[in-house]
C-alpha cells in the first residue's frame, strides 16, 4: 500500500505499521487511501493472469483457508504456480500446502497477508515477496514450516512495505537469501524457531528485531544492527554458498542464550568489531572455520571449542574474552584447533584449558595475556598433541601439564608464569621469562627439571614472583636462562636447589636486562635461597646475593655443599641493599674471575673438613659489614685471590681464617679508608702469601686519612714481600704474630710509616725471617712500637731503621725473646726523630754495627736492663753521630 508519489510513504501507514498483526490490518482496510489520476498512472502497474498465475479473491481483510479452490482466481495453487495475494486478502495455512512463488502485496497499492498457523507447511519453489512494491505481512506461528528454495524478499521495491512475524518451528531459505528493506521499509521479528539462509541481508531501511529464542543457520549476515539476541547461531553451513561470513559492526552486541557455531557444516569466518555473550562458542563443528576479535571489545561464554571436528583458527587481537568453565583447542581425533592471542585478554578464571585433546591443538600467545591464575593448561593430556607457543605477552597458569608427545615452544620473547609444570620433554626452549610462584591456584610453585631434562629461556628466571616458589634441577637436569631473580616479589620466598653431579644452571646466556645489576640475584626484594649441592653447577656472570629493587632489605643465602659442587661467577656481590650470606661447605667452590664483595648486612663462612673446598676471586672486599664477622674460614680450604684482598674499606669488618691456604697475588689491606676498621685472623696453620700487607692503610692519601687495621697471626704463617702495619696519614694499624708455629716472612717490614701510627708484636714462640730491613717510624708524625717477646720467639733481619724522618719508635726484645740484624742498626736517623731501644729481661739483640742519633736532630735512647739481657753488635758502633744518643746498661 502506498500514497502520492514514488517513495512517499503516507503518514497513517507509518501508523498502522506500530501496532500489532491483527489490529494492523483491521486498520490497513478500513482506511481510504486518496490518490490522484496522475499519480496512478505512473505507478500502478497491474499483474494480468496467466498461465501459472493465481491471485487470491476471497473478501479482503477476512482469513480464509489456502486451500479452498474458490478462493483463488485459478484455483489453490501447486508447485508449479505463482501465488499472488493482493487485494487486502487474508490467507491461512494449517496444512501442508505448494507453490512456485508466492507474491503477498506485489505492486502498487497491493496490500496481502499470509498466515501458517501451528501445523501449517508451505514450500515455495521459487522466491517470496512479502511486500514486493506494495504491503504484506507473512505471520509464522508457533509450530509452522516455510520453505523457499529461492530467495525470501521483504520490501523490496521502492515504497514498499513488508513485515514477517517468525514464531515458527522453521523458516528455511537455504539456498538463497532473505533481503530485509532493500528498497522500502522491512522489518523480520524474529521470535522464535529457526530461520536458516544462506545469506541475511538487512538493507538501509529494514530492521531486523530478534527476542533470544529463536536459531539463525546462516552464511552471511550483513546489516543485522547494533543488537543481535538469539538462542543458538550457527554461522557457516553446507548449502548455499556453503562459506559463512560475518563481520560485526564496533559496538554491537551479539548474545546466544546456548551456542554460537562459528563453521556449522560449512566453513565459515567471524569478524568481532563488539560485544558477544555466549554459553558455548565453537569454532569448526564440522568444517574449517575462522573467527577473529578486533579492538576494545568484550567477549563472554562458559565453553568455547577451537577445532570440533576438522580444523579452527582463532585469532585475538584485542578486547577482553572471558571464559569460566572449559576452553578445547584441537577437540576430537583428527581436528586441527589453534588460538592465537595478539593482543587483549584471555581470562579463564578458574577454567580447564585442553590444547589437544584428542586432535591436535596450538595455543599461540604472541601478545596479551592468558590469565587462568586458578587454572589448568592442558597439553595434549587425553591422547591429542598440544602446543604453547609463547612468541610475547604473559601466560599466567596455575599448572601447565604437558602431556607425552606435546611442547611448550616459542619464536619471540613472552613471558610463563606458572605455579607448576609437569611432564617437561627431553628438551624445551622457551625465547622468553619464566615466572615461578604466583597467588593464584595452589599459592605456591614448584618446578623440577629432572634427569635427561633440559630446560632453556631465552630470557630471565625469576623463583617467587608473587608467592614462594621452589624449582629443583635434579639427577643431571639442566636449566639455561639469561638470568636468575629466586626471592624475586616483596613477602615472598624462593628456593632453587641444584642437585648432584650433571645437574646445571648456566644463569648468563644473555645481556643483563634494562635495570639489572646482576645476571642472577638471590634475594632481591623477597628471600632467595639456592642451593648448590653435591656436585651441581651454577654459573652466572655476575651474581648478587641480598639486594633489592622495589624496596631495601631482601634476604639471599647461598649454599655449596660437597665435593666439586661449584657456584662461577665474574662477580659476586653479598648483602649490599639487604641481607646476603654465602655458605661453602665440605669441598664446594667458588670459581670466580672477577670481584668479590662482601658489604652491609652480608657475610661468609666457609667450612670444610675433607680439604677440597676451593674458591677464586679477583678482588676481594670486606666492608662495613653489620656482622662483626664478615668472613669467616675453618678447614683446610684454597682460596686464590687474583688481585687484592681488602678487609675494611669505609666501615667495620672482621675475617678470620683457620687451617685456610689464602694466596693474594697482590696487596692484602686491612682497614683501607677514612672511617674504615678491618680486622684479620689467621690461625689453626691457616697460611697467607701475598705481595703485601698492609694493616692500617691510607690508600688514597691525597683524599682521605687513613684506616684502622688489626691483623693477628695466631699458630699461622704469613709469606708476603712487604708487610706494613700502619701506612699513610690518619691510619693505625695493630699485627700480632703469636704462637709456636706462628711464622712471618717478610723481606721488607715497616711499622708505621708516612705519618701512621703502627704497632706490631711478635711473642709467644713465633718466628719473623725479614731478609731484606725493618723500618720503625719513618715519616713526621710518625709513630711506631715494635715488641718482640716471650723464650722461643725469634726475628731474623739485615737493617734495622729506628726512628727516621721526625718518626717516633720504639723496639723492645724482651722476655727471652731473640733479635738478630746481619746489617747496621740505626736509631733516630734524621729530622726530629726519636727513637728507644729497649732489650729488656733477659730479651737479646745482636747486630754489625750500630748508629746511635744519626743526624741532627734526632735523637736516640738505648736501655739494656734485666738478668740475661744482651744487645751485641759485631761491628762498629757510633753514638751522637749528628744528633743526640744515651746508652744505658745495667746486670
Amino acid at each position: 500500500m502506498h500514497c502520492g508519489l514514488k517513495h512517499v510513504v503516507c503518514p497513517f501507514m507509518r501508523d498502522v505499521w506500530k501496532e500489532p498483526v491483527g489490529k494492523r490490518r483491521q486498520s490497513m482496510n478500513s482506511r481510504t487511501i486518496f490518490v490522484t489520476a496522475t499519480a496512478l498512472t505512473l505507478l500502478l502497474v497491474s499483474s494480468v493472469a496467466g498461465q501459472g498465475n493465481t491471485f487470491w479473491n476471497a473478501p479482503p481483510a477476512v482469513p480464509s483457508n489456502w486451500s479452498l479452490n474458490g478462493n483463488w482466481s485459478a484455483g489453490s495453487p501447486t508447485w508449479l504456480d505463482d501465488a499472488y495475494i493482493n487485494n487486502g486478502g487474508w490467507a491461512y495455512i494449517n496444512a501442508s500446502e505448494d507453490c512456485n512463488s508466492l507474491h503477498l502485496g506485489d505492486q502498487i497499492l497491493d496490500d496481502g497477508t499470509l498466515e501458517i498457523q501451528s501445523g501449517g507447511f508451505l514450500v515455495c519453489g521459487s522466491d517470496l515477496y512479502v511486500g514486493n512494491f506494495g504491503t504484506g505481512l507473512l505471520d509464522l506461528q508457533s509450530g509452522s514450516i516455510l520453505d523457499v528454495n529461492s530467495d525470501l524478499y521483504i520490501a523490496d521495491g521502492p515504497g514498499s512495505i513488508g513485515d514477517v512475524l517468525m514464531d515458527g518451528i522453521l523458516l528455511q531459505v537455504q539456498w538463497g537469501t532473505i533481503q530485509i528493506g532493500q528498497g522500502g521499509n522491512g522489518s523480520l521479528d524474529f521470535v522464535g524457531g529457526q530461520i536458516t539462509a544462506d545469506t541475511l541481508d538487512v538493507g538501509p531501511s529494514g530492521s531486523l528485531t530478534t527476542y533470544g529464542a529463536g536459531t539463525l543457520v546462516v552464511n552471511d549476515l550483513t546489516g543485522v544492527g547494533p543488537t543481535l539476541d538469539l538462542w543458538q547461531f550457527n554461522l557457516g553451513h553446507s548449502f548455499g554458498s556453503g562459506n559463512g561470513s560475518y563481520t560485526q559492526d564496533p559496538n554491537d552486541q551479539l548474545t546466544v542464550g546456548d551456542r554460537f557455531l562459528v563453521g556449522a557444516g560449512g566453513s565459515a569466518s567471524f569478524e568481532q568489531y563488539g560485544d558477544v555473550t555466549a554459553p558455548m562458542i565453537q569454532v569448526n563443528h564440522d568444517i574449517s572455520a575462522f573467527y577473529q576479535i578486533f579492538s576494545s571489545t568484550t567477549t563472554q561464554c562458559d565453553f568455547m571449542t577451537i577445532g570440533k571436528d576438522e580444523g579452527g583458527l582463532f585469532y585475538q587481537h584485542g578486547g577482553d574474552m572471558t571464559i569460566t568453565t572449559d576452553l578445547t583447542v584441537g577437540d576430537d581425533p583428527g581436528s586441527v584447533g589453534e588460538y592465537v592471542l595478539f593482543g587483549g585478554t584471555l581470562d579463564v578464571t578458574t577454567a580447564l584449558v585442553n590444547v589437544g585433546d584428542q586432535g591436535h591443538g596450538v595455543l599461540r600467545i604472541d601478545g596479551g595475556e592468558l590469565q587462568m591464575p586458578d587454572g589448568t593448561l592442558s597439553l595434549g593430556m587425553a591422547g591429542g598433541d598440544g602446543e604453547l607457543r609463547l612468541s610475547g605477552g604473559l601466560a599466567l597458569v596455575d599448572t601447565v601439564d604437558i602431556g607425552p608427545t606435546s611442547s611448550i615452544t616459542s619464536s619471540g620473547i613472552g613471558t610463563l608464569r606458572v605455579n607448576s609444570i609437569t611432564g617437561l620433554p627431553a628438551a624445551t626452549t622457551i625465547d622468553g621469562s619464566l615466572e615461578l610462584g604466583h597467588g593464584g591456584g595452589g599459592g605456591s610453585g614448584v618446578l623440577t627439571v629432572g634427569a635427561s631434562e633440559a630446560l632453556t629461556f631465552g630470557e630471565s628466571v625469576r623463583v617467587g614472583y608473587g608467592a614462594d616458589a621452589d624449582l629443583i634441577v635434579e639427577d643431571g637436569g639442566d636449566l639455561t636462562s639469561a638470568g636468575g631473580h629466586i626471592g624475586y616479589g616483596p613477602g615472598t620466598t624462593g628456593t632453587v636447589t641444584v642437585d648432584g653431579n650433571g645437574s646445571t644452571w648456566i644463569a648468563d646466556t644473555g645481556p643483563l636486562l634494562p635495570f639489572d645489576d646482576y645476571s642472577l640475584i638471590v634475594g632481591e626484594d623477597g628471600t632467595g635461597r639456592l642451593d648448590i649441592l653435591d656436585g651441581g653447577y651454577v654459573r652466572a656472570s655476575i651474581c648478587g646475593v641480598g639486594g633489592g629493587v622495589l624496596v631495601e632489605g631482601g634476604d639471599g643465602t647461598i649454599t655449596i655443599d660437597g665435593n666439586n659442587s661449584r657456584l662461577e661467577t665474574a662477580q659476586l656481590s653479598i648483602g649490599g641493599m639487604g641481607t646476603g650470606q654465602v655458605n661453602v661447605t665440605e669441598g664446594g667452590r667458588i670459581l670466580g674471575y672477577g670481584d668479590l664483595t662482601i658489604t652491609g648486612d652480608g657475610s661468609m663462612t666457609i667450612s670444610d673438613t675433607t680439604g677440597t673446598s676451593r674458591l677464586e676471586s679477583n678482588d676481594v672486599l670486606v666492608d662495613n659489614t653489620v656482622d662483626p664477622n664478615g668472613v669467616v674460614g675453618s678447614g683446610a680450604f684454597d682460596w686464590d685471590i687474583g688481585d687484592d684482598l681488602t678487609i675494611g674499606w669505609s666501615g667495620t669488618t672482621r675475617a678470620k681464617f683457620s687451617e685456610a691456604t689464602i694466596t693474594v697475588l697482590d696487596a692484602v689491606m686491612i682497614g683501607a679508608n677514612a672511617g674504615s676498621d678491618g680486622d684479620l685472623t689467621l690461625d689453626g696453620g691457616a697460611s697467607l702469601s701475598a705481595y703485601q700487607v698492609v694493616v692500617g692503610d691510607d690508600e688514597d692519601p691525597n683524599f682521605n686519612p687513613g684506616g684502622t687495621g688489626s691483623m693477628t697471626v695466631s699458630v699461622a704463617q704469613v709469606d708476603v714481600v712487604g708487610f706494613t702495619v700502619g701506612s699513610g696519614p690518619g691510619s693505625d694499624g695493630l699485627a700480632t704474630i703469636e704462637g709456636g708455629t706462628s711464622i712471618l716472612n717478610a723481606p721488607a717490614i715497616v711499622v708505621a710509616g708516612a705519618g701512621a701510627v703502627g704497632e706490631l708484636r711478635v711473642q709467644d714462640d713465633a718466628d719473623v725471617q725479614n731478609p731484606l730491613f725493618v723500618l720503625l717510624g719513618t715519616g713526621l708524625n710518625s709513630d711506631a712500637t715494635v715488641i718482640v717477646e716471650d723464650p722461643g720467639t725469634t726475628w731474623t733481619a739485615v737493617d734495622i731503621v729506628l726512628a727516621g724522618d721526625g718518626a717516633q719508635a720504639s723496639l723492645t726484645v724482651q722476655d727471652g725473646a731473640v733479635m738478630t740484624a746481619s746489617g747496621a742498626l740505626q736509631v733516630g736517623t734524621s729530622g726530629i726523630a726519636d727513637g728507644t731501644l729497649n732489650v729488656l729481661a733477659g730479651g737479646t739483640l745482636s747486630n754489625a754495627s750500630a748508629e746511635l742519633g744519626v743526624q741532627h736532630p734526632a735523637n736516640a735512647t738505648v736501655t739494656v736492663s734485666g738478668g740475661g739481657s744482651t744487645w751485641s753488635n759485631s761491628g762498629s758502633v757510633h753514638v751522637g753521630g749528628g744528633g743526640g744518643a744515651r746508652a744505658v746498661q745495667r746486670r
